[in-house]
């Protein structure tokens, strides 16, 4: 009886009648309050007829029966997401994942999560995880979406590389005056600063300071590609701006 209907809910929610479907499937917890379909099915009509609170209450249902439903932790995530509330998706989603990794859909959730809380580059690592375990998971011209997500999370590191370099020649031009006083006082009381190696050492760990703040930011971030990007900056800076200068006698 109870399968019967369950298919009914379900082929009422595909046709998108929802309050139909709700109602089928509160018929069916009335019988049985703890069928785990049941409560799945009405957590996500609820979800689709905008009773964010009931979902989430008739979800959470479902994770203290069993804490360990892949399912009902991206259900869950998906009304947090449609919320806004990005940190509390990521979190229930994450744990989707975390239980059931072989599943696409959990992890094009998580993508659109981490995409939301500005972690372009874990999103699109969980949308490349996501496209491998099912190729339509990204509809038609899936493989084009994909680099397309490719192209356009390598924009972000290219925008903050680029306003890092603008940065870098205005402190360059228009702070060596200042640096070199900043040399000169440093000489009055370190005996390291009073010497030609010594403020070409100092010179390049003052300049270098921007960098590694930069570098270790954004591995506390966990923005590996980002991190790699300030080293390879830092190395092009360090030729550019102070070995080729050095070596030219222009300080």
């Amino acid at each position: 009886m109870a399968s019967g209907l369950i298919d009914d809910a379900r082929r009422a929610f595909e046709a998108t009648d929802y309050k139909q479907a709700s109602t089928l499937y509160e018929e069916i917890l009335s019988k049985d309050p703890n069928n785990i379909v049941a409560l799945l099915g009405l957590g996500y009509t609820m979800h689709c007829l905008g009773e964010s609170t009931q979902a989430i209450e008739t979800l959470q249902k479902v994770l203290d029966l069993e804490p360990n439903n892949a399912e009902a932790c991206f259900l869950l995530g998906g009304v947090y997401y449609w919320q806004k509330k990005y940190r509390e998706a990521e979190e229930y989603q994450r744990r989707a994942v975390t239980l059931s990794p072989t599943v696409a859909q959990y992890h094009l959730g998580l993508a659109a999560d981490l995409q939301a809380l500005g972690e372009p580059e874990l999103a699109l690592s969980h949308l490349e995880t996501a496209y491998q375990l099912d190729l339509a998971i990204l509809g038609p011209r899936g493989k084009w979406k994909l680099w397309r997500a490719r192209i356009t999370t390598g924009l972000g590191p290219l925008a903050w590389l680029a306003s890092w370099v603008f940065l870098g020649l205005l402190l360059t031009l228009g702070g060596q005056y200042s640096l070199n006083r900043l040399l000169d006082w440093l000489g009055q009381y370190l005996q390291l600063a009073s010497t030609q190696a010594g403020q070409t050492l100092l010179r390049a760990a003052l300049m270098s300071v921007p960098f590694v703040v930069v570098l270790i930011y954004q591995l506390c971030k966990r923005r590996y590609r980002r991190a790699v990007w300030a080293l390879i900056l830092w190395a092009i800076w360090g030729v550019l701006v102070w070995y080729i200068p050095h070596r030219a006698g222009v300080w």
